[in-house]
């Protein structure tokens, strides 16, 4: 996959495509992107400090792909894959 697509808004990443997110007010953490295989991904966030935020990341498409019917399944403080449970996306409460 090629052509990262971001758009950020009062947050920022640590890392280029992902791993920890933050707060762009108080600089504290609101997530984790576990793996950086995603085609789009969409965080919203509402910051204990009370700054509101949104993560979107995307990759261009090479070849079509077609959206998987189930929503993630939640495990504790993180979002997981319905068809195999591996974590994809750890939140901060």
């Amino acid at each position: 996959m090629t052509n990262l697509i971001k758009q950020i808004t009062n947050g920022r990443l640590l890392k280029n495509n992902g791993s920890w997110m933050y707060c762009s007010q108080c600089d504290k953490t609101v997530g984790y992107l576990c793996y950086s295989t995603y085609l789009q991904f969409e965080f919203n966030f509402k910051c204990n400090c009370g700054n509101v935020g949104n993560f979107q990341l995307s990759y261009a498409p090479e070849k079509t792909f077609v959206q998987g019917a189930a929503d993630l399944k939640q495990n504790k403080n993180r979002l997981c894959c319905p068809n195999d449970d591996s974590s994809l996306i750890f939140y901060c409460r």
